[in-house]
């Protein structure tokens, strides 16, 4: 809410859908991503006048190519959940951050409702999430602070809800 970073990381950009945005919201936006699709994304940053303000570098989250706390914020929106070892993905967003950055996390919630809906869509949950929400949650929390945690829908609790977001701070303490 009003803060401006310097140099923010978004992992697994995707389509580019949330550049514009973060680009509002830092004055340097690097994007990674694994896919091929490095041109159509540039062409959309070319349409919104941002490809002064937002690098995108294909690479891999296990070993990102960025030097130690490069970062003081990182963006990271329904990726995690596709890595077999999210766990030592989270470690290296940990190296990336720099201490008392922010990072903003969100994926989609494990239980039967969320496993129906995939399967209605032709798609082995299992499969196409190999880490649950369960796992990711406790190596952020053995990586970070987590000072904010939203689910929806809100009014059940977090192992029945969809989808959860978090605000994580990258702690010093728990780097030593």
């Amino acid at each position: 809410r009003g803060k401006k970073f310097s140099n923010l990381l978004e992992i697994g950009y995707g389509s580019g859908i949330f550049l514009p945005t973060l680009a509002g919201c830092a004055k340097k936006v690097t994007a990674l991503d694994i896919h091929p699709e490095t041109e159509a994304v540039g062409n959309l940053l070319e349409y919104y006048h941002l490809q002064d303000r937002v690098q995108l570098v294909s690479g891999d989250i296990m070993k990102m190519p960025f030097p130690d706390n490069m970062f003081d914020c990182c963006v990271i929106v329904s990726t995690l959940e596709n890595i077999e070892n999210s766990g030592q993905a989270v470690s290296e967003i940990a190296r990336m951050v720099k201490p008392g950055g922010d990072i903003i996390i969100s994926f989609p919630v494990e239980n039967g409702i969320t496993d129906m809906l995939f399967r209605i869509a032709g798609e082995d949950p299992r499969k196409i999430h190999p880490s649950n929400h369960r796992y990711i949650l406790d190596y952020l929390k053995k990586n970070f602070t987590i000072t904010r945690i939203v689910h929806f829908p809100s009014f059940v609790p977090l192992n029945f809800s969809l989808y959860v977001s978090l605000h994580c701070k990258n702690d010093v303490l728990k780097k030593l």
